[in-house]
């Protein structure tokens, strides 16, 4: 047999192979929405039966409840029930004697019990709820009122006649116990319904409760953050917190404007699962997303990935998509790697669907729900939420409008500008003062200005002036070229002004959320990295000009404190070429912003390499570091650069990516580690010094 016929033979094999994969998989996707259809039914199925307990309890007929719903009231025995109190509920008496003419054990009344919960949490929070009013709702089920009438009081008060039924279910249980107990007087039967109700109810209750207060927390937390937004609006407040710097209060600028209301009713309204880094962008979002398309990415999206879906949830601008992979995306490798292929390919998909690539826009991200595994007795060890193979928490999907970017405005606003400009012009201004500082203890620059007021000398100070400016350009150059070549957006740098080496660098917000960890990692050290390896050669070749320069006179003079540890010598100006202190002034630049603290490029390094939440740890413990620093030595930079930090808002930690799961390898960690020890030794004193910087 010929080479071609071995190839002919291998590539009918492969179709033939390619062929049954396909058949496969549409017979696995069949069984899945089979299986998907089945438990579905069953679920209606058991809702019809605990609403049909419900409306048997209530004496409701089918046609008197289609009725009373159409009408805003309510059908008991026949009788107009239109009065909203938990007095129209039937007596206990009259819920046991409908409880035995229909046989109600405990397990249908278990059933009623939890959709009665079910429904009475949707009246609070859910899209027909007090707290989330619309026009129109998919309810389904039984009805105790007019979900069509759109009062607030009308529907808390539906509430409290849930609560009220749910109250007297257990006193009717109560006495059914009390029956069984003095029928059977003479032999050991416990008095087990009433508890178990019970329970279950203050379960649920419970569960409900801190689930309304969490979402309440999330605002209140939040407020607390910028007392000067408290006369803004919601919107105002959310959008702040998205911008990078500034009071974040304009919004005139936006296309599409959303109510204050509805900012604070999402913000209130915020599930556990949607994580906060992405909770303020969903909350100031003007699109909303059908059901549909939530729907549309299970069945179209998901399937074809790799990512076995077992749950899901929505609200109106975001979902979340729980599962796992499947076998096939599992493979040979890593668990991470698998997890990344998959959603690469979820992305291209996603790319290519007609409904969806326009709309939706999808993280990667951990089970913000996911409890830490616990030992439970012992011996047995019980696992928090979705992941009983790892110790941290399993990937989800999280889906929101296309739409939303770090950055909602079109452009800035008018206080954030004029900020800006602020800034600029005091940049230029510390970094004149820090070139003539420089030069203010060499006598012959004295002379020449004070003596023999000839301005003209000043001149002989614009290279450090340049050069302070240039490694400032090339540090924002870095983040440019980084940005650029992985597609990631960067606002306009803002200049921050020091009053001790003329800059501390700028602020660069990103205007795009980065694909990935690595990607935030390369960007951020890019900026750093650049004016960290041209400070160190400035430094280097300032030094080797100066100890073989001929003309020391004409160099500027700084104090010998500087490089030196003896306090007696100190104060001994001594000469030093102009390139030292520009790479003197660029180390510290670098230094400070390498610090792991919230948007710093150090902050940015520090969520990629360790992930959100030690990053969130490490930036605390360096604030309160810089603090304590601050208040225990003589570092003016501290001071300075601490408070720049809380006015500008860079405490913050900053957008997500839209990878959050897959980590940025153990070389980049090591380059962070390095960077930062070097940032640290730039910045403490030499040992027996008078002091830092």
């Amino acid at each position: 047999m010929s080479k071609t016929d071995d190839d002919n033979s291998a590539c009918e094999r492969a179709r033939q192979l390619r062929e049954r994969a396909k058949a496969l998989r549409l017979e696995a996707i069949s069984a899945e929405q089979a299986l998907r259809n089945k438990v579905q039914q069953q679920k209606d199925a058991k809702n019809r039966e605990a609403d049909r307990c419900i409306n048997v309890l209530l004496g409701v007929t089918a046609s008197s409840t289609i009725e009373g719903a159409r009408q805003g009231q309510i059908v008991h025995g026949g009788e107009d029930s239109s009065a909203r109190s938990t007095n129209s509920i039937p007596t206990a008496q009259t819920l046991v004697v409908r409880m035995k003419e229909n046989n109600l054990g405990i397990d249908k009344l278990m059933n009623v019990v939890e959709r009665l919960h079910e429904r009475e949490t949707f009246m609070i929070m859910g899209p027909e709820g007090y707290l989330s009013r619309q026009e129109s709702v998919e309810g389904g089920g039984f009805m105790l009122g007019d979900y069509e009438n759109n009062s607030l009081e009308y529907k808390k008060e539906e509430v409290e006649r849930i609560s009220g039924l749910l109250d007297r279910i257990l006193e009717a249980v109560a006495l059914l116990d009390q029956e069984k107990m003095s029928t059977y007087q003479n032999e050991n039967i416990p008095s087990e319904w009433a508890s178990k109700l019970r329970v279950r109810v203050a379960d649920l209750r419970k569960r409900r409760d801190a689930l309304v207060q969490r979402r309440i927390n999330v605002l209140m937390n939040s407020a607390q953050t910028d007392e000067k937004n408290k006369d803004g609006t919601v919107e105002d407040y959310a959008q702040s917190s998205i911008d990078g710097i500034g009071d974040g209060l304009n919004t005139n600028n936006r296309g599409k404007q959303i109510s204050g209301e509805k900012v604070m009713k999402r913000l209130i309204e915020t599930p556990a699962w949607l994580p906060t880094s992405l909770a303020a962008f969903a909350a100031t979002s003007s699109d909303e997303i059908s059901p549909t398309y939530w729907k549309m990415i299970k069945s179209d999206l998901l399937a074809d990935s790799g990512f076995v879906c077992s749950s899901w949830d929505s609200t109106d601008v975001a979902a979340v998509f729980r599962g796992r992979l499947s076998r096939a995306a599992s493979g040979e490798q890593s668990h991470e790697h698998s997890i990344r292929a998959m959603f690469i390919n979820m992305q291209s998909i996603l790319e290519n669907h007609v409904e969806l690539k326009d709309r939706i826009q999808l993280f990667l991200v951990d089970d913000n729900e996911w409890l830490p595994p616990f030992v439970n007795d012992g011996n047995r060890k019980a696992t928090g939420r979705g992941n009983t193979n790892d110790n941290s928490p399993p990937p989800v999907i999280i889906a929101l409008a296309k739409s939303i970017v770090p950055e909602q405005e079109t452009e800035r606003g008018l206080a954030n500008k004029s900020l800006a400009v602020v800034s600029m012009l005091l940049t230029a201004f510390t970094t004149i003062a820090y070139s003539l500082s420089s030069y203010a203890l060499n006598p012959t620059f004295f002379n020449s200005i004070v003596n023999d007021s000839d301005a003209t000398a000043i001149s002989s100070c614009l290279p450090i002036f340049v050069g302070v400016l240039a490694v400032l350009v090339l540090h924002e150059a870095g983040h440019i070229v980084g940005a650029k070549k992985h597609g990631v957006k960067l606002g306009l740098p803002v200049p921050l002004p020091s009053l001790q080496v003329g800059t501390f660098g700028s602020i660069t917000p990103l205007r795009s959320f980065p694909p990935s960890r690595a990607v935030l990692f390369d960007v951020a050290i890019a900026g750093p990295g650049v004016s960290i390896l041209v400070s160190l050669i400035l430094l280097i070749y300032g030094l080797v000009l100066t100890v073989t320069s001929q003309s020391l006179a004409s160099f500027p003079m700084v104090p010998a404190a500087m490089m030196k540890s003896s306090l007696l010598i100190g104060f001994i100006p001594v000469p030093i070429h102009p390139f030292f202190l520009i790479g003197l002034a660029g180390l510290v630049m670098s230094a400070v912003n390498m610090l792991p603290i919230g948007r710093l490029d150090g902050g940015r390094a520090c969520m990629a390499a360790f992930g959100r939440r030690v990053a969130s740890s490490i930036s605390f413990l360096s604030l309160l570091m810089l603090a304590i620093y601050s208040f225990t030595s003589l570092s003016g930079i501290a001071v300075f650069w601490g408070s720049l930090i809380i006015l500008s808002k860079q405490r913050f930690s900053d957008v997500p990516c839209i990878d959050e799961v897959t980590t940025v390898g153990e070389h980049r960690v090591y380059t962070f580690i390095a960077l930062v020890a070097l940032a640290l030794l730039t910045l403490s004193p030499y040992p027996g010094g008078i002091g830092p910087i």
